[in-house]
């Protein structure tokens, strides 16, 4: 049923393979491929990019009319050389690849395009855009390229059966190649038309990155593309626009359509603004079917998996280390005496010691981070030995067949206490085997308590049908009672496939029973299961959460109980 919207949308592939960009583009929607697969009108004429930047958009559906446009003019003769001529730029890009080093860097970087045939402008521009700092293409007010070696060594200009694709695919279509400002097109604009419009992006603080050309673009130029679309949709076009969400733009477009969605841009220098909760605002001037809203809430929802709850109060248990370190810490005097300047020298105190005190070896494992050293078994040379009746032969062979002793003789190690701080730390993180599912009960629990809902934890039910179950919790509204249960998968798997089908059969049951199920589910593992969780939201969504989606049902849920 829901594959109705995109055989509707792309009817036949012009050629058989992914198309994707020969460059890399600032802003690049590949990621947003999905989300806007499902945005797309259902039908539409030409198809007009008057920001095509990278092309990702037209490149993925292929449509047979397209007008695609951008002010930067070295980017517009690209395309109309990889259409015109493919197998000279692959030529002179494999020679490029070969000459590849700073110093070639450095001398097109300094080139003059206008010097330049079209050929060498496209392949320097290529050479520069894939080489460069970051994958970024920028100018200065000179127009001069000013972008820093990108210090690479091995580089990869061009995938040739790519650009001999789009270059079939641009010249069995009727397309046009233009390099203007983006006002020009409004005359070639007809009605039912679609233009897909992602301009340089809205900046609340002026510092985002915002075009790859001399001339900035402005909220007054925002504002001129505003009424440039409402030219548009005078003429019968339909047009979806990207951009960041900031006040302005979400104002700007209040009385259109509005969908946002998490971005991951990699184009900031500065570590701190590389990775963070960047995101995209979609504008639209047109209706979605019922299929469309559908399955766009569920890449809404999708798109509100977390990738780590680590809470940081929580990840380590220091009261319990202190009180295990105190444990060992007569133990750990006596060892150090083992920290010494030579191998010959520890195999002499590892003596006097088991003379002297011989218990103290029983902490031995620990320095090794094994914990439960009764239970301790190895091999020598093909036979288990057990850690078990202590001798001095055991206590060398495991001092100096385990690389301990390099570690204790090499300066590395200068307090036993201090390394065994270290391991205790290491230990009391992994050994958390289900932190993630604990801190997801916690991070539910807050929320309860955030909202004043009444709760109860580790609740038994005893089915009617199907037996005993004990879930999390039991929330209560005054005209509802709701049981939950969370999980939190920090990593992919069959198991994370199998344990979502439980959990649809936890539904049914539920259901069978007669009482209201929700499950709480988060974490990047979620990520590998995409299409069957989308099957499960699309026939039960009610019942299945994220935790940023659950916190939102509280919300209306706790406003429509007052």
């Amino acid at each position: 049923m829901f594959l109705s919207i995109i055989s509707q949308k792309v009817k036949y592939k012009i050629v058989n393979i992914q198309l994707k960009p020969f460059v890399k583009w600032v802003g690049g929607k590949t990621q947003f491929l999905t989300a806007i697969k499902f945005l797309l009108p259902i039908s539409y004429n030409q198809f007009i990019e008057p920001f095509v930047g990278g092309g990702s958009v037209f490149l993925f559906f292929q449509p047979n009319q397209l007008i695609i446009n951008d002010f930067n003019q070295e980017l517009m003769i690209a395309y109309k050389v990889v259409k015109n001529t493919p197998q000279a730029l692959i030529s002179l890009l494999q020679d490029y690849e070969k000459k590849h080093s700073q110093k070639f860097y450095e001398k097109l970087k300094e080139q003059d395009p206008k010097n330049l045939t079209h050929l060498e402008i496209v392949a320097r521009f290529i050479y520069l855009n894939k080489t460069g700092y970051n994958g970024l293409y920028r100018v200065n007010s000179q127009g001069k390229f000013n972008v820093p070696y990108g210090k690479r060594e091995n580089i990869k200009l061009f995938a040739r059966n790519n650009i001999l694709a789009i270059s079939k695919y641009l010249n069995t279509i009727d397309c046009q190649i233009l390099n203007q400002d983006y006002q020009g097109l409004l005359s070639l604009i007809r009605e039912n038309d679609f233009l897909f419009v992602d301009p340089p992006y809205d900046s609340e603080n002026n510092n985002g990155f915002n075009s790859y050309n001399v001339n900035r673009f402005t909220q007054e130029n925002q504002k001129e593309l505003f009424e440039f679309l409402k030219k548009a949709q005078a003429k019968g076009a339909k047009w979806l626009l990207t951009n960041h969400p900031t006040n302005f733009i979400k104002e700007l477009y209040k009385d259109y359509q509005q969908f946002i969605f998490k971005a991951q841009r990699f184009i900031n220098c500065q570590g701190d603004k590389r990775i963070g909760k960047a995101q995209e605002i979609f504008v639209l001037n047109y209706e979605l079917s019922k299929e469309q809203e559908q399955l766009l809430e569920f890449e809404q929802w999708f798109d509100t998996i977390q990738t780590t709850n680590v809470d940081l109060n929580n990840l380590i248990n220091w009261p319990k280390i202190q009180t295990n370190l105190l444990n060992y810490e007569k133990d750990l005097e006596i060892l150090n005496s083992l920290i010494c300047p030579s191998q010959d020298e520890l195999n002499q105190r590892v003596a006097k010691i088991w003379q002297e005190s011989s218990q103290s070896f029983q902490v031995l494992p620990y320095l090794l981070a094994i914990r439960d050293s009764e239970n301790f078994v190895w091999l020598d040379k093909e036979n288990v030995k057990y850690w078990e009746d202590l001798d001095l032969g055991k206590v060398k062979g495991l001092i100096f067949n385990s690389g301990l002793a390099e570690y204790l003789t090499n300066g590395k190690i200068r307090d036993l206490k201090d390394y065994c701080l270290g391991i205790e730390v290491g230990l009391g993180t992994h050994s958390k085997k289900n932190i993630a599912g604990i801190t997801m009960e916690r991070s539910v629990e807050s929320l309860l308590k955030k909202y004043q809902i009444e709760y109860q934890k580790q609740v038994p039910v005893d089915f009617l049908v199907n037996g005993k179950k004990t879930f999390d919790f039991l929330i209560k509204f005054p005209e509802q009672e709701y049981y939950l249960e969370t999980s939190f998968y920090n990593s992919p798997g069959s198991k994370v496939s199998e344990v979502i089908r439980s959990y649809s059969g936890v539904l049914e049951k539920a259901q069978n029973n007669e009482i209201n199920f929700l499950w709480i589910v988060d974490g990047k593992g979620l990520k590998s299961c995409k299409e069957l969780l989308k099957d499960i939201y699309l026939k039960s969504k009610d019942f299945m959460f994220t935790l940023v989606s659950f916190k939102k049902w509280l919300v209306r849920k706790k406003s429509s109980s007052v």
